[in-house]
């Protein structure tokens, strides 16, 4: 009896340590490492210019530079970016944040990634729009 109770107490003492152990190495301070390393390979400011770029195509090729330059202006990277940063802290795991920024450093990430502005270009616009539908249809239910 007395050497079961020992042998439960030495597993659960083990158990706890794992678990303590886990938890240090996917705290707070590693994910955000983490995320700081995935933002390093995966730079917002990258991410909105390649976007607007994309975005000017659509205007005359004679603004199409203002374009992007204003946007530049009034669109807030570091705000962005700040809110990216703690959304990464906050969904992720330290080792999914490593995967991502591992994936975003190889050939084919950045190649991926290079493409990213044309594709959120292509999508937004019917992202918005079924947004706007869904918007009019939900205000036209509430009357």
């Amino acid at each position: 009896m007395v050497h079961r109770a020992f042998f439960q107490s030495l597993v659960l003492g083990f158990f706890l340590f794992s678990v303590q152990n886990i938890s240090a190495e996917d705290s707070k301070e590693a994910r955000t490492q983490a995320a700081e390393r995935y933002l390093a390979v995966v730079p917002i400011s990258q991410l909105l210019d390649d976007t607007f770029r994309e975005m000017s195509k659509s205007l005359p090729e004679a603004i199409r530079e203002g374009f992007v330059a204003q946007m530049q202006i009034v669109v807030r990277a570091d705000v962005l970016e700040a809110a990216t940063r703690a959304s990464l802290v906050r969904h992720f795991t330290v080792d999914e944040l490593n995967a991502m920024a591992e994936f975003y450093s190889s050939p084919h990430g950045a190649s991926a990634m290079r493409k990213f502005g044309a594709y959120m270009a292509d999508v937004m616009p019917a992202v918005q729009e079924e947004m706007i539908l869904g918007l009019d249809h939900m205000e036209r239910q509430v009357e």
